[in-house]
């Protein structure tokens, strides 16, 4: 049975992308050109052609230059409002999307799909809203394959000590999820999407979190090389002569 309810896209752009050189000096991370393009209209196109036409964007650091490049986003057959958070890196990646979803005014049927802005993909939003609502889910983690062979572990960078250890994972998060309305109740005004979020509610059973697992083109993007390494790979990809590139690594907004 599928969800009833609007369907809104977040993308999450305040940050600055410090490993990107000199660009992000005087522009955000989210205009860098990707085949002639703003990455972040990637995101919204991609979003459009899924049929998500109200998307929110989550800005700070030089947010004047998205919402000059982006306007209302009827250039591009959507409808573009713009939040910026004075407090960006203070409030987390949980506040900053907590305090997005509670100016949409949403309903608990509603459903918002968040991409982080650092993310290139074709993953299919579209299935990916249909199982979300088949499952009747309250959170939908769109993930990768992830082939490393050795576990995971997670260490505390000033005692050394492993908080978590995680044998042979063979999913990692991609940097797009899909929330019902009602995990706004669940999202704390400052933390960690992962950390303080995601695991608590998978541990205690709070809400029912499913994978929906993407095998294409999926880009993490911290620094130029990454972004030339895109146009490389796809560019050869149109030529018929090699497949798309998954780099089996867990988004770091996401780990």
């Amino acid at each position: 049975m599928e969800q009833s309810g609007k369907v809104y896209g977040m993308i999450v752009a305040g940050g600055k992308g410090e490993r990107m050189g000199q660009y992000t000096d005087n522009h955000p991370k989210a205009l860098y050109p990707i085949f002639g393009k703003p990455l972040i209209l990637h995101q919204i196109l991609q979003l459009q052609k899924a049929g998500i036409t109200d998307i929110v964007i989550s800005e700070g650091y030089l947010a004047d230059q998205l919402q000059e490049v982006l306007g209302d986003g009827s250039n591009f057959g959507v409808k573009i409002q713009h939040f910026v958070e004075t407090d960006y890196q203070a409030m987390g990646n949980a506040g900053v999307i907590r305090s997005a979803m509670k100016r949409l005014n949403l309903s608990e049927q509603d459903q918002v799909v968040v991409f982080f802005c650092d993310i290139y993909s074709d993953i299919d939003i579209e299935t990916a809203l249909q199982q979300h609502g088949e499952y009747r889910a309250d959170i939908t983690l769109i993930t990768i394959p992830h082939d490393e062979p050795l576990g995971v572990c997670k260490v505390n960078e000033k005692t050394g000590e492993v908080g978590a250890f995680i044998e042979k994972p063979n999913e990692a998060a991609s940097g797009v999820y899909i929330f019902s309305g009602k995990v706004l109740s669940h999202l704390p005004d400052k933390g960690n999407l992962s950390i303080d979020v995601l695991m608590p509610m998978i541990k205690k059973g709070l809400l029912g979190v499913y994978a929906f697992r993407h095998e294409g083109a999926w880009y993490h993007i911290v620094t130029k090389e990454d972004a030339s390494r895109i146009e490389d790979d796809l560019r050869v990809e149109r030529e018929g002569s090699a497949g798309y590139s998954i780099f089996p690594a867990c988004h770091l907004e996401a780990c």
